[in-house]
């Protein structure tokens, strides 16, 4: 601890500790209260001046909305650092209602005729959407018949989907179930007899905005199968060749025209007289609520902040607005904690947010994020889409914003939608007072609403007024104050073991894209990194990473993938992969290592589907490992099908042989297919098993089965005698619950990835479940085994008997998990396999 701690710290902190114990025992009446003690001396010498940091906290957290405040020196800089955090936004009583800035009578409204349209269009959309989702279905097999029973693990393999649309597919299925079309009996789901055809499909009317979005359906449903597999990009069928779609969706439609026009006749009214307005709109993508602000607040404007996460967006809102010089654009992901440096010091006066805060992951907390950035009394202008059940946009729109990364109460009906009453629940729970809402109905056939709330107390902190404050503090050091979300108490210039692998040039990357992401990594990873942190050495493992994967994709990287994570750890590095196009962005194989030895190893996952297992293995070879890990497993009907795709893989790597596979577990299966395959084309192979299983320890009757199984691990633990009693969902719950308890799971997923992260691992089983035994091969093969095994295990001779009598052999002194996750042992296995590898090298070499 020499090197992260203060010289002397330690031999202070126990000093304090035993005057403490001294003050204790000097006054011993008991421990319920604790005795008045010496307060530490934690002041430094600045300049001569004693300055103790802790008094000048204690001032500011007096301050009206200050919450909590670290106070840091700066040697180097000769100053003084204040980070203040607010008061949470509290909760709004029902009753609390802010005045009406305008008479609703003022507000625009459709004409019969406008409505008559829209209802028309949004009739034969939902029927033409809800008919298109089963009739991708049934292509596929899938509820062709009644009486058939899928469940979506099925579903999906039937689909060859991409394991991110499994929210989305889940979704599609409880539509179908609502819509009597299929009923669900726990994880399965009946197909129905099929009810009586409508006479005719529906007509659209002949509005150019209603046929564009019939002519786009149609498009997306046509496509659903390539959609699914990734094959094809929702975002080309959204933007095709023009703007036609983007502007029906947003922009021409009665609906958004009428309520675009109402919100900025709105934000005119509470203007008033004032001359020095700052707006800000978030995620104002293609800038059709822009279009209507910026001549309405023209005069009374001194900035308006056109915010998105798509760099594509800001640059046309510079080139389309650049006749406003009050306008700047800059990235703001609502998901994402504020930098409140790059925002007003006085905060705005108007935040404006169409059609983009269901999108946030905890629709609450980045409510609250929003309430952050205005100053008290400010106004926040909503405008949401309040249908819950839309089949058209599970049809079309759901392939680009998944609809299922839910981590607030939406996780409960996995619907992604919130109708008028939820926001005006969420609205309140974030600090706001309801204002009004438009149109007055709640179930209003526009099927959207404009909002508008006030945001009452404090919680943009007004720096100025806290600086002017304050009492002055000894040292003459300046001091500067700045908002943060929460404090960083860890030094940020320590240096640890999570710092990169090698120690090679740090790659030039984007200031902004390096903050980014390394925010993203501090969140999943839960605790600072640097540009040199390694990603897997600071706590990541695979599930971590293919959630921080899928999170970039959503902000818009969509270049970023597994193997160039695995390929560059390093934060730097692997941030100056998402500015190369050029960098392969398939996911496998992943580059494990790259020691001295040229020679080439490629592991294949074990149940979970995952590799970081094999990463100490990986560094002890000191060779070139790859991992095959089972990204798109969901697309396999077979084990077979799994290895021909893993042999795609390798030969991109490795065109030709010798080729060297290793399994552990799970991975001896695929391992030893791949190497079936290969021997098929005349390729040379050498094959290692780490202790090989048997088929008949994987198999479980249902999910609580597979849930008990799993708990057998490395570091068992105890799950609930009822578990077969609780809904299917609790039961995941439980076991997250009781696995993050045990320190099985250190950074647990939230309900959608943990289910569908539980779905991939169903499936690998009963692939495994379908596998036909191992048949012997004529090829070197080097069989480790552990003599530490479950004592409920079978003996792997019952399934690998055929190679039981040709393999190498050797019997490690560990369990089944310590081979490759014990640091000892780990440096054993690497020792035997190098051994191994070494005197066989000449029969792979003829």
């Amino acid at each position: 601890m020499e090197d992260v701690l203060a010289d002397g710290l330690i031999d202070s902190l126990f000093q304090s500790y035993c005057d403490l114990l001294q003050t204790l025992a000097d006054q011993p009446q008991g421990f319920d209260s604790l005795p008045e003690l010496p307060r530490h001396d934690w002041s430094v010498n600045l300049d001569g001046e004693r300055f103790d940091p802790q008094q000048l906290e204690a001032q500011l957290r007096r301050e009206p909305g200050v919450q909590s405040v670290r106070v840091s020196v700066d040697r180097e800089g000769r100053s003084l650092l204040g980070e203040l955090v607010s008061q949470s936004p509290s909760a709004v009583d029902e009753a609390v209602c802010a005045p009406l800035p305008l008479p609703l009578s003022e507000l625009p409204q459709l004409s019969e005729a406008q409505r008559l349209e829209v209802d028309l269009t949004w009739q034969a959309l939902e029927s033409r959407a809800r008919e298109g989702i089963l009739s991708t279905l049934q292509k596929h097999g899938l509820f062709s018949e009644a009486g058939q029973r899928h469940d979506l693990a099925q579903v999906m393999t039937r689909l060859g989907a991409q394991p991110q649309f499994a929210g989305l597919l889940r979704q599609w299925l409880a539509m179908l179930c609502q819509q009597g079309r299929l009923q669900q009996d726990g994880q399965h789901y009946l197909a129905l007899p099929a009810q009586a055809l409508q006479a005719a499909g529906q007509m659209l009317p002949d509005a150019e905005w209603s046929q564009t979005l019939g002519t786009y359906l149609d498009a997306c449903i046509e496509q659903h199968a390539e959609l699914l597999r990734g094959d094809c990009s929702p975002l080309s069928l959204l933007f095709g060749h023009s703007d036609a779609v983007v502007q029906a969706l947003y922009s021409n439609n009665p609906v958004l025209h009428c309520l675009n026009s109402a919100l900025a006749q709105t934000a005119k009214a509470l203007a008033g007289t004032r001359r020095d307005l700052r707006v800000l709109e978030v995620g104002a993508g293609t800038g059709a609520t822009t279009r209507h602000l910026l001549p309405m607040l023209e005069e009374h404007l001194s900035e308006y902040r056109f915010t998105d996460v798509s760099n594509l967006f800001l640059t046309q809102a510079q080139e389309h607005f650049a006749a406003w010089p009050q306008l700047t654009c800059s990235m703001l992901d609502v998901n994402q904690p504020v930098d409140f440096s790059q925002h007003p010091a006085q905060g705005y006066d108007l935040v404006v947010a169409v059609n983009v805060m269901h999108d946030a992951a905890h629709v609450t907390r980045s409510l609250k994020r929003l309430h952050r950035l205005l100053r008290s009394g400010g106004h926040l202008l909503l405008l949401e889409a309040t249908e819950r059940d839309s089949a058209l946009q599970l049809a079309s729109i759901g392939f680009i914003e998944g609809l299922s990364n839910f981590e607030d109460e939406r996780s409960e009906d996995d619907k992604a939608m919130l109708d008028l009453p939820r926001w005006r629940t969420a609205v309140q729970a974030s600090g706001f007072s309801w204002v009004m809402n438009w149109p007055q109905q709640a179930d209003d056939s526009m099927r959207q609403h404009f909002m508008l709330a006030r945001a009452e107390g404090i919680s943009h902190l007004d720096l100025a007024a806290v600086a002017d404050h304050l009492e002055p503090h000894p040292a003459r050091w300046p001091l500067a104050l700045r908002q943060v979300e929460q404090v960083v108490t860890a030094p940020a210039a320590r240096q640890t073991p999570q710092q990169t692998r090698d120690s090679g040039p740090r790659r030039e990357v984007d200031p902004a894209l390096l903050e980014a992401v390394s925010q993203l990594w501090q969140e999943l990873l839960g605790q600072p990194v640097e540009a040199d942190s390694d990603f897997f050495l600071s706590g990541g493992d695979s599930l971590i990473a293919t959630r921080m994967i899928a999170r970039l994709n959503r902000m818009g990287h969509s270049g970023s993938s597994l193997r160039n994570l695995f390929d560059n750890p390093r934060l730097s590095d692997f941030c100056a992969t998402l500015l190369d196009h050029s960098v392969q962005t398939d996911d496998n194989p992943l580059a494990l290592a790259r020691g001295r030895n040229t020679l080439s190893l490629f592991v294949f996952h074990a149940s979970d589907g995952e590799v970081s297992a094999y990463l100490p293995l990986a560094q002890a070879l000191d060779m070139q490992v790859f991992g095959l890990q089972a990204t798109n497993a969901l697309g396999s009907a077979s084990l077979k099908a799994l290895a021909a795709q893993y042999l795609q893989a390798i030969r991109r790597q490795q065109a030709s042989g010798p080729y060297v596979l290793l399994g552990w577990s799970y991975g001896t299966f695929v391992a030893e297919e791949t190497a079936r395959l290969l021997l098929r084309q005349g390729e040379q192979v050498r094959l290692i098993l780490l202790d090989p299983v048997c088929r008949a320890d994987f198999r479980f009757d249902d999910r609580p089965g597979l849930l008990r199984l799993m708990a057998e691990g490395a570091k068992s633990f105890a799950l609930p005698d009822d578990l077969e009693q609780l809904p299917a969902a609790e039961q995941l719950n439980v076991f997250m619950n009781n696995a993050t308890q045990a320190g099985v799971l250190k950074n647990p997923p939230q309900a959608q990835q943990a289910e569908q992260w539980l779905q991939r691992i169903e499936h690998l089983m009963a692939l495994l479940a379908q596998h036909s035994q191992p048949r012997q091969l004529d090829l070197p093969c080097l069989w480790l085994s552990a003599e530490g095994r479950p004592q409920h295990w079978l003996s792997a001779e019952q399934d690998w008997q055929e190679w039981a009598a040709t393999a190498r052999r050797e019997s490690m002194p560990c369990d089944h998990w310590q081979l490759l996750l014990d640091a000892d042992q780990v440096q054993r296995t690497a020792a035997s396999i190098s051994a191994w590898l070494a005197a066989t090298q000449k029969e792979s070499h003829p």
